[in-house]
């Protein structure tokens, strides 16, 4: 199985009037981790680079004869393929020309679902800060309970039905050949950059039951130092005050 808790980065590379460029160079950079990886364009002017931890990049194309171009950060999330087209400009001096990588039309996949960054895993409400309540902001979930892993499905799918992992490995908990909730991955929200939920019309290398797909991916570390601090309180002092009562 693919590792689908990565991102892809495909693209064409042409000149100014729409020929392809072949053998460009494609260089994605992600400074918070360090991570580099080129890639150079086929006959097509075409480019892939898979298996991209998720993140912020920047990317440049070079190619002889070209002005250099470079793109503005973009990010990449959690089983994403990002598609950039680029266009070089004939140059004769040194040159470069800087490009947006604005909001992408998804066009190599037809999967209906969605991501829940890690910023709406911290700061939006969620009961006993059980990260799966925000399974059914995706859409084609449907909550029929209590906002768990018990009770959110897809697609009108049984919850036995749905796929868990956690890094691309298997979290769904197979147990004498039927798979139990209670078994199922239990995650800090604390612990999770952010996670993928497909609904329907997922792709062979995600599918791995019949029911949703839910790719979880953990934190990972950067460059810099870093770190948090969190406290979690519930009581009863803003809600019902409990009752008692005696007889004699």
């Amino acid at each position: 199985m693919g590792r689908t808790d990565r991102a892809v980065l495909t693209g064409t590379v042409s000149d100014a009037s729409g020929a392809a460029v072949a053998k460009a160079e494609v260089t994605v950079s992600s400074p918070g981790i360090g991570l580099t990886r080129r890639a150079a364009t086929t006959a097509a002017g075409a480019d892939t680079i898979s298996g991209l931890p998720i993140g912020t990049y920047t990317a440049s194309i070079t190619a002889p004869g070209f002005a250099r171009t470079d793109v503005e950060p973009f990010e990449l999330q959690v089983g994403q393929t990002r598609t950039l087209a680029a266009k070089l400009a004939v140059t004769g001096v040194e040159t470069k020309v800087e490009i947006r990588a604005d909001a992408p039309l998804v066009q190599s996949s037809a999967a209906v679902g969605g991501v829940i960054a890690g910023e709406q895993i911290q700061n939006l409400p969620v009961n006993g800060r059980n990260w799966a309540g925000l399974m059914a902001l995706v859409p084609g979930a449907i909550d029929s309970g209590v906002s768990d892993q018990k009770s959110v499905r897809f697609a009108g799918r049984a919850t036995d039905d749905n796929n868990y992992r956690i890094d691309g490995v298997d979290a769904t908990g197979i147990q004498n050949q039927g798979q139990r909730t209670s078994t199922r991955l239990q995650i800090s929200t604390e612990a999770i950059a952010e996670f993928r939920a497909t609904s329907a019309l997922y792709t062979a290398e995600t599918g791995g039951s019949a029911g949703g797909q839910v790719e979880v991916v953990s934190k990972t570390g950067s460059n810099a130092v870093h770190g948090s601090v969190f406290e979690f309180l519930r009581n009863n002092v803003s809600g019902v005050v409990p009752s008692f009562e005696t007889s004699s």
